[in-house]
């Protein structure tokens, strides 16, 4: 199963914590809500596959949206960036996959909920300080099995409010 979304938004706070050294950022308060979502089953056509999808966390209840928690975000060694649930404990998110198309057609996928636990990682290009790529690593778990997150995240300064992310792919 992969869980694909077209458009993301990011809001949180990120301070320099060696100040006068290199730079190790730590990000706080950062919530990601995903849009534009849908859950496929790869063995179907893209329009047969498409199921829609529902939040839980953050404002329950929207289709084809969810959100994160609060999460954290570390600097590390290899511009690698850490992301972790803010408390300490439970999921970075969660979400229904239910028994319905955008397109009418039955879905291929059960009714069912999704918690996503563990940690995302991040590296961060030296060429384009604004880039950070997912290529999978961490210890993501979709109900406990392992999962991958794939996508870009391109960020602005506070001069431009706007956070997007490309493409993003839960599998």
């Amino acid at each position: 199963m992969k869980i694909t979304c077209t458009k993301a938004t990011t809001t949180g706070k990120v301070t320099n914590v060696t100040p006068g050294t290199e730079m190790q950022a730590h990000g706080t308060e950062a919530v990601t809500k995903y849009e534009e979502c849908e859950a496929h089953l790869e063995s179907k056509t893209a329009l047969q596959e498409a199921c829609e999808v529902e939040s839980i966390s953050g404002t329950a209840g929207q289709k084809g949206i969810f959100e994160t928690v609060k999460l954290t975000s570390t600097t590390g060694p290899e511009h690698k960036v850490t992301f972790k649930v803010e408390s300490g404990v439970g999921n970075l998110f969660e979400f229904n996959i239910l028994a319905e198309s955008k397109t009418g057609l039955p879905c291929s996928l059960p009714k069912s909920k999704v918690s996503l636990s563990g940690e995302l990682i991040g590296k961060a290009s030296t060429t384009k300080h604004s880039l950070l790529q997912f290529t999978g690593e961490g210890s993501l778990k979709a109900n406990g099995a392992a999962a991958t997150y794939k996508g870009e995240n391109i960020g602005f300064t506070s001069a431009n409010h706007e956070l997007t992310v490309g493409l993003t792919t839960i599998e």
